[in-house]
């Protein structure tokens, strides 16, 4: 125990210096920018906001290919959530905006379900209760108790969302050597055919990825990188903003760019599309005005040029760049420059 204590720590403790020093909690700010306009964490704690974070995170690893099977289960949690007095959607265990609705059999990294992973650690569970019970085997079981109680904390900590998957995958993993210890004694053939059956289950959200598939007219082996850095934001339909900005900035002789993300986050296509043209430019945050602003790293120099993502006709940023007197509207972003 002490020394697996030490070795979390060892890895963890540069972190939680770093939350400490910025937010005076080693767990960090409890929402994004630290405002409580986007706060991941519970307003409020209790069994019953537990229970429902429980229900509402499992029914979103059941779903299936079968409408009929999902709204069943979908029904099944409302019930479940109107015997115990609560409401579905909290918004004080919701994420803000999202909408709890009947969970899906989905092909994207960001709520891909793992019923039978499920599946099969709950029968390797079982197995291993079993063998402490009738052959002393204790330790297995206390790994799964382990991970039932890091999967209730998280439950007790952390708001619903419609994409908690990607946020439960450390536990996955973790739990995967439940089933390894459960099937370490088992014949060949039952461990090939389970690891068979696991790929099949891969194959779909590999294969046929909704946003990046491996195979047909739009696999990653066939379609540009240029291209691929937009494949998961057709939302925005800014692809060509992203470009002609690029452009703009690659004509020029600047190459120290300051990137105001404050409205409009997704900086990284810009960054991969102007480095192709200019590999030399560097990037530097400008504008920022929350906490983690005092942890600037030092600039050699200053920007010769600004990009500000989504800032059409936002006053209040376009004050902030009054050293730059050429600018440009791009869409719905804006590029200053001081020649």
């Amino acid at each position: 125990m002490g020394a697996a204590l030490a070795v979390a720590l060892s890895i963890n403790a540069p972190h939680y210096t770093r939350n400490v020093e910025l937010s005076g909690s080693v767990l960090g700010y409890d929402s994004a920018q630290g405002d409580g306009f986007l706060r991941w964490r519970n307003e409020t704690f209790g069994w019953k906001q537990t229970a429902s974070n429980v229900l509402r995170n499992v029914s979103e690893q059941l779903g299936g290919r079968s409408e009929r099977w999902n709204r069943a289960v979908y029904d099944r949690v409302v019930q479940a959530h109107k015997f115990l007095g609560i409401d579905v959607n909290d918004p004080a265990t919701t994420w803000r905006w999202a909408v709890f609705q009947p969970p899906r059999n989905s092909n994207h990294e960001a709520d891909a379900n793992s019923r039978w992973h499920l599946l099969i650690l709950g029968i390797a569970a079982a197995i291993l209760i079993w063998r402490a019970v009738h052959c002393g085997e204790r330790a297995p079981v206390l790994y799964v108790l382990a991970l039932m109680g890091g999967f209730l904390t998280f439950c007790a900590y952390l708001k619903w969302q419609p994409f908690e998957t990607r946020l439960l995958l450390p536990l996955l993993v973790a739990a995967s050597p439940i089933a390894g210890i459960a099937a370490g004694r088992r014949r060949l053939v039952v461990l090939l055919a389970l690891c068979l059956f696991l790929l099949g289950v891969a194959r779909l959200p590999a294969l046929e990825n909704w946003v990046r598939p491996l195979v047909g007219p739009r696999s990653v082996l066939r379609v540009p990188r240029d291209e691929r850095y937009f494949a998961d934001m057709g939302q925005w339909n800014n692809r060509a903003s992203y470009e002609r900005t690029g452009a703009v900035l690659a004509a020029g002789d600047c190459t120290i760019i300051g990137i105001d993300s404050t409205n409009l986050s997704l900086e990284y296509p810009l960054m991969a599309l102007l480095r192709e043209r200019r590999p030399g430019t560097v990037f530097v945050h400008v504008g920022t005005e929350n906490a983690s602003n005092r942890f600037r790293p030092a600039a050699d120099a200053a920007p010769c040029a600004v990009v500000c993502l989504n800032c059409v006709g936002d006053t209040k940023r376009e004050s902030l760049y009054g050293a730059f007197p050429l600018k440009t509207d791009i869409d719905q972003f804006v590029v200053y420059r001081r020649r």
